[in-house]
């Protein structure tokens, strides 16, 4: 299940990451309850639509991500347990796939997100629970989570895919989706929720909005209700993009 390690410069080819003018990112721009967030087509690169894509700000279980991720590359962990752990943000089982890395597990998560180009973002732990009521368990951009899902999606997209899955079990009880819109977002390749008091509610995403296009899509400092319909909204804004470009 190990996969090649993707660098910045091989996500995508992401010459396509270059800043693009706000100028031409405002316009239609559409109304958001998050802080931040980032729409990039994972097919050419493309940025759909950005906003505050590098402000950094508490990850909470997105954090899971990066657990799951390098974990998966030290092939410590199970595909059962991984799933689980995505699709449950379980923060028990994250806490324990972090043991299995290292007795500091945050260290050799930043040197995964160091190796993808994740300059905004930085582990503390490996749920994303707030360390105290000032400090996030992470920190990270939009953007950076985009780079993250993406090349999640790359080497590991059958763990991706299980995320789409209403519920999940492991040696317990089956537990629901955190992602109450699972079932509902049509076109959905695989999904990480994250809510703490720090961060509020964040959503990372993707989804075919054709036939094999899969678009990322991120959205930071939401509500915790407020992040799934920012999300859909987007996934909207997106298609309404493509189609007006084609």
């Amino acid at each position: 299940m190990k996969r090649r390690l993707l660098t910045i410069s091989g996500l995508l080819g992401l010459a396509g990451l270059a800043c693009v003018p706000a100028y031409l990112l405002a316009h239609n721009e559409p109304e958001l309850l998050a802080k931040a967030s980032y729409v990039q087509d994972l097919t050419d690169g493309r940025i759909l639509f950005a906003k505050n894509p590098e402000a950094q700000l508490p990850l909470a279980s997105l954090t899971k991500l990066m657990t799951v991720y390098a974990a998966n590359r030290e092939e410590v962990v199970t595909e059962e347990e991984s799933c689980f752990t995505l699709v449950t943000s379980s923060n028990e089982h994250a806490e324990s796939i972090g043991a299995k890395l290292s007795d500091k597990p945050n260290s050799v998560m930043n040197i995964y997100a160091k190796h993808l180009g994740l300059a905004q973002t930085f582990y503390l732990n490996s749920s994303g629970l707030d360390v105290s009521e000032r400090l996030s368990g992470a920190y990270g951009s939009a953007r950076d989570q985009v780079m993250l899902l993406t090349a999640f999606h790359h080497d590991y997209s059958e763990l991706l895919r299980c995320t789409t899955k209403p519920k999940a079990a492991l040696e317990g009880p089956t537990l629901s989706n955190t992602n109450i819109n699972i079932g509902k977002t049509i076109g959905i390749i695989g999904s990480k929720t994250g809510f703490t008091d720090l961060a509020g509610g964040n959503l990372a995403v993707i989804v075919d909005v054709g036939i094999n296009h899969p678009v990322a899509i991120v959205v930071l400092g939401s509500t915790a209700e407020g992040r799934f319909s920012d999300v859909e909204t987007l996934v909207s804004h997106a298609i309404s993009e493509l189609s007006h470009s084609q």
